[in-house]
C-alpha cells in the first residue's frame, strides 16, 4: 500500500507489488486518470501488507481519514 503526494497537493492511495517501479509508471503517464492528471508524484508513505486484500483493506481506511489525519502520518513516515 502506498501514498503519494499529487501535484496538485492532494493524495492518492494504491496497492502494488513494486512500489518503486508503480511510482515511476504513475509519473510516465502510465497511471491512472487522476495521477496522470496530476503528476508528477511524490511517494509520502507506504506499508507492506501480507497480501492485496489487507493492502486493499487499509486503503479504504486511509480514504475516510481526514487531511490532517493523513498528514500526520505522513509527517512519521521515514524513507
Amino acid at each position: 500500500m502506498f501514498m503519494v503526494k499529487c501535484s496538485n497537493g492532494l493524495y492518492y492511495t494504491g496497492s502494488t507489488l513494486n512500489v518503486e517501479k508503480r511510482i515511476e509508471q504513475l509519473n510516465d503517464g502510465r497511471g491512472n486518470l487522476y495521477t496522470n492528471n496530476h503528476s508528477p508524484v511524490t511517494l509520502v508513505y507506504h506499508e507492506e501488507f501480507p497480501n492485496i486484500k489487507a493492502a486493499d483493506a487499509r486503503i479504504k481506511e486511509l480514504k475516510i481519514w481526514s487531511r490532517a489525519k493523513k498528514d500526520q502520518l505522513v509527517s512519521t513516515y521515514k524513507k
